[in-house]
Parts: structure tokens; C-alpha cells; sequence
């Protein structure tokens, strides 16, 4: 069994609603500036089940070398991926009726 997997049937026994743990890599660290630019999520429901959402896309602005040194996404990677908001349907699926879940959330990914 894999990591993921043997993390999935620990959580799933200690929830009665379904969890999103996610991460996002943006542009910089100015959570008044920052554009997404890889979203990473799995969402866990109390049966078990998964689903994963990952994804690189276009920014609107360049990426700062100091983001990409952190995360080694460069403005290449990402000049003919698609914009953020093409994933929204995706994003709201994955987080409907969920709680979210993950490092550093309040103060920075949940307000990108």
C-alpha cells in the first residue's frame, strides 16, 4: 500500500464530512499580489473514496524568481497552460460541501 493511501484510511476514520487538503504555488509570497499558479488538492470522503485535483496554469503576471526558487515553476512552464478561473468548475466541485485542510491556509491559500 502506498503513503497515500495508508494517510486516506487513517483520516477517513476520523471524519463525518468530507476534507480537501490542498496547496497552492503562486507567483510570490504577497497574499495582496499572488496569483495561483499550481493548485494541488485531494479530497477525502468518510467512505474512503478520493478524488485528487492537480494543476499548473497561466498567471496573469509574471512569476518572481524568489517564488520560482521555492517551487521551480518558471514563467515558461506555465506561458501555455490556461488561466485559473478555466479550472473553477473543478475547483468548486472538489470543495463542495467539504472542509478544507492544509499548511499555512489562513494566511495565505484560502485568501488567493
Amino acid at each position: 500500500m502506498n503513503n497515500i493511501q495508508e494517510s486516506i484510511d487513517v483520516i477517513k476514520e476520523k471524519i463525518t464530512r468530507s476534507v480537501v487538503i490542498f496547496d497552492l504555488e503562486t507567483t510570490d509570497s504577497d497574499v495582496n499580489s499572488a496569483e495561483v499558479v499550481q493548485f494541488s488538492g485531494l479530497r477525502i470522503n468518510p467512505d474512503g473514496t478520493s478524488k485528487t485535483l492537480n494543476f499548473t496554469c497561466r498567471p496573469s503576471k509574471d512569476i518572481n524568481k524568489g517564488a520560482t526558487d521555492v517551487h521551480g515553476i518558471s514563467n515558461d512552464a506555465v506561458k501555455d497552460r490556461p488561466a485559473f478561473k478555466s479550472f473553477s468548475g473543478e475547483i468548486q466541485t472538489l470543495f463542495e460541501d467539504a472542509d478544507a485542510a492544509g499548511y499555512n491556509l489562513r494566511r495565505f491559500d484560502v485568501k488567493i
